[in-house]
């Protein structure tokens, strides 16, 4: 799957990565969303680190980059006592995370000229289109970066996608900034199809045209909309959240 757009009643499941199933628990992907939400205006970055193979802990660590809005590096220091907390753990680096405040959740060259572990995931989270959270990852195999397709289960309390833009639906709604900031560009054909009937699209418009995304990238069918998320129950023993939901299924 493309992207992720989980909304505040979403509970993200576990994610699988290329032809290699790898547990992403959902503790720890809303963790590292929460982490970009709280920092909108500047890229925040840090390692996951995993136990047995199986990421559990997220490291944060300070964007010194002399532009953090739109790059990130790491600082050294704080970057030498994360490696070696996870050696002392005994625990093995998983990912290598950041976030783009306004960017689309790809690579761009300044985050692979700072990607010191290229042999580790890279999970980038995105913020650029508001209302609605993004989360890629991708790793380098033969010299390139190939997208690892991160797949997810949601459970959405709103009949559709959307989020911030499914909800505020009052008389008026509309973006204040060009419609194309509310695009993704990840995916050709969806450029291609896609023609914005405004230069600052109204809310009925965006919420269609994220719906047409979700479809496209066949999203939905991930997702159970309409559909509360009751209780979280966390498992020290088996590292997972079990997650009781309003339509009576237990994941």
């Amino acid at each position: 799957m493309p992207n992720a757009t989980p909304t505040a009643d979403t509970a993200v499941a576990d994610a699988t990565v290329g032809s290699e199933t790898l547990v992403l628990p959902r503790r720890l992907a809303v963790r590292l969303l929460h982490a970009a939400q709280c920092s909108p205006d500047a890229e925040i970055c840090g390692l996951v680190a995993a136990s047995d193979g199986q990421p559990d802990r997220f490291l944060p660590v300070p964007n010194v980059a002399a532009e953090p809005a739109r790059e990130f590096r790491m600082d050294d220091a704080a970057l030498v006592a994360a490696m070696q907390s996870i050696r002392e753990q005994q625990q093995t680096l998983w990912a290598v995370f950041h976030s783009h405040p306004s960017a689309p959740a790809e690579p761009s060259a300044r985050d692979l000229s700072e990607n010191g572990y290229p042999e580790a995931l890279s999970l980038i989270a995105s913020l650029s289109i508001k209302g609605v959270l993004e989360l890629r990852a991708w790793r380098m195999v033969a010299g390139k970066v190939v997208e690892q397709g991160l797949s997810v289960r949601g459970f959405e309390r709103a009949s559709d996608v959307g989020g911030t833009w499914y909800w505020n639906a009052y008389p008026g709604a509309r973006c204040d900034v060009a419609s194309y900031n509310y695009a993704y560009f990840f995916n050709s054909d969806v450029v291609r199809e896609w023609d914005w009937s405004d230069v600052c699209s109204r809310q009925g418009e965006i919420q269609q045209y994220l719906s047409f995304v979700a479809e496209k990238c066949d999203v939905t069918r991930l997702i159970a909309f309409d559909t509360r998320v009751l209780t979280t129950t966390w498992s020290e023993e088996a590292g997972l959240w079990t997650v009781r939901t309003s339509g009576g299924e237990t994941v």
